[in-house]
């Protein structure tokens, strides 16, 4: 499994609207951040109360969003290889090449913090819906993944949710991507069907990883 990191300046519009490719309705954003210490909205200090009527599910029509953009093509030695994988044969006609046996890659893309609720969007596709400021949201990422083009990401995020009533607590509430994202990338054959991992009093640790392999052991 390989990663590529999207940790760097995104693109942020405080009030979503449908005007999306007029770049100068966008802003820079560094990811990970939360808007309200990049001067968007105010942050909100609570203990006990909620920062809005008690009234759940719901929360006030006036949420605070912010529409995150970005632009990004994938590593060319990705590429590369998912090109092989889609090759019949090699070149010179022989045996199939080993990308070929183990098939085209899968890619995922791994939020591993955001705040509160978000839709997630792929060249203008809507791709899922998550909300847990605190737990990591993972997607698969369809056909709709150019692999040699520029690929459009969108990630509107909601800063109140249904989830926010269970969230409050002695806290700052902020809003945003505040932990890392990461595209994965995952051969086929590569399936974790088991682990185990074992310590001894020296402080060694030894992990066992079984692997359903669908090529060759020769080519592992």
């Amino acid at each position: 499994q390989s990663s590529h990191s999207d940790d760097y300046v995104h693109k942020i519009k405080k009030q979503p609207d449908n005007n999306t490719n007029n770049d100068s309705c966008w802003k820079p954003m560094d990811i990970p951040s939360n808007w309200m210490l990049r001067g968007y909205d105010r942050p909100i200090y609570t203990n006990m109360k909620y920062p809005f009527p008690c009234n759940p599910p719901f929360v006030p029509t006036n949420n605070p969003t912010g529409v995150y953009k970005l632009e990004f093509c994938l590593p060319s030695r990705w590429v590369k290889e998912d090109d092989l994988a889609n090759e019949e044969k090699d070149d010179d006609g022989g045996e199939t090449s080993h990308y070929k046996k183990i098939g085209k890659a899968e890619y995922t893309i791994l939020f591993h913090g955001v705040e509160s609720a978000f839709f997630l969007y792929l060249n203008y596709q809507l791709i899922g819906f998550s909300k847990d400021s605190r737990l990591p949201a993972e997607f698969t990422l369809p056909d709709l993944l150019l692999p040699a083009e520029d690929n459009v990401l969108h990630v509107v995020v909601c800063r109140f949710s249904d989830g926010s009533y269970l969230e409050d607590q002695d806290h700052w509430w902020m809003a945003g991507i505040h932990r890392s994202v990461e595209i994965l990338r995952r051969r086929p054959g590569m399936d974790i069907l088991d682990y185990s991992v074992q310590a001894d009093a020296e402080g060694h640790l030894e992990i066992h990883i079984d692997l359903k392999a669908l090529y060759d052991s020769d080519n592992v």
